[in-house]
This record gives structure tokens, sequence and C-alpha cells, in this order.
């Protein structure tokens, strides 16, 4: 009995639709302390299947990959480092509204791993005592907007602030780091 619950149950899951996003951003620039961090590159993934829907609503479970290759940093400590790279791996929930209309408004969340890798130069031009590799966790929240163009294809824009402990850039700064991230691409529906 209890087996063919959950043999349902799955079935029921699978029926569901899933969905891959992928799109391309840039991280908002920012200044922390006596460090400008300037903006950077922003590729994303984004796995969704839908969990839940009625009136109206439809609630996804999400898993979030961002990857950053470099955001330069500019200080006048010349012992700070030169630039950094950073790499987001977060699940989550998205809720969409009017999951069958053209477009299609969500908020999402979640909490998950996050990295960072400082260069291996200092703003001097020396080479950096300590290439620090920094594994962390983090959180992200935001909302965005899906436009369906056909059947199995959406276009995506939305807006993440993903919130992590200060990378260490060889200075010392407080508090949480706030990455923006500004996107767009697109959706492909993976199944009904």
């Amino acid at each position: 009995m209890r087996l063919s619950l959950f043999f349902f149950a799955a079935l029921g899951l699978y029926a569901q639709g899933s969905e891959l996003g992928l799109t391309l951003g840039r991280i908002l620039q920012r200044q922390r302390g006596e460090l400008d961090l300037r903006s950077g590159l922003a590729l994303q993934a984004n796995y969704g299947k839908r969990v839940w829907s009625g009136r109206g609503l439809a609630l996804f479970g999400e898993t979030h990959l961002l990857a950053s290759p470099l955001r330069e940093v500019e200080s006048a400590n010349p012992r700070a480092a030169r630039d950094f790279a950073s790499l987001y791996l977060m699940p989550g929930l998205r809720v969409q509204i009017g999951p069958d209309r053209r477009v299609r408004p969500f908020v999402a969340g979640g909490m998950g791993y996050a990295q960072y890798h400082s260069s291996e130069l200092l703003q001097n031009g020396a080479t950096s005592p300590v290439r620090d590799r920094q594994h962390t966790w983090g959180g992200n929240f935001g909302g965005g907007v899906d436009v369906q163009l056909l059947p199995w294809l959406a276009l995506r824009g939305e807006v993440r602030d993903f919130v992590t402990p200060t990378p260490r850039l060889n200075t010392p700064l407080t508090g949480p780091q706030h990455n923006v991230v500004v996107s767009g691409g697109f959706v492909l529906r993976l199944t009904r």
C-alpha cells in the first residue's frame, strides 16, 4: 500500500512541469568600505520542477547556479586583492503567478553553497601571500517575469540578491555581502 502511494506521488510530480532557465547578466557594482567591487559577468542556470499548482499559482522547487569568473576590485589599499571570482549553488523555491498565462511574474529564494576565490595579485602588483578560496554559505531572494513565446520556450528577466558572509579580500570588512544580479535569458520547458 505505501509503495503504491509513493509510486503515484512520484508519478504526480513527474507529470508536473520541469524547466531549464539560462540567463546572462551583471552583478552590480558595490562599495564596501575602502573597496570598490566593480560589476561582473553573471552566468546562470536554473532548473525548476513544479511541485504544486492551484488557484492561479504554481510552486517550483529549484536549483540555481551562478558563476561570476571575474570582478575587479579598486582600492587605495595596496594589500587588497586585485580581483575575485564567485560561485553560488543554491536550492530554493519559486512561486509563479498565473502559470498558464503568457506573462508570468514570480518571486524566488533559497539557501546553499557559496564560494569566493581571490586573485593571485594585490593592488600594488605584488603576489598575494595567501590566494584564498573561501567556501561558505549564503541565500538569495528576488523576482522576475517569464514571457511565453512558444509552448516550450519563454523569455526570462529577473533580479536577485545573493547574500553571503563577506569575502576575504585581504582587507577587513564587516557585515554581509550583497551581490545584486540583473539578468535576462530564456527558459526551456522540458516536460509539461
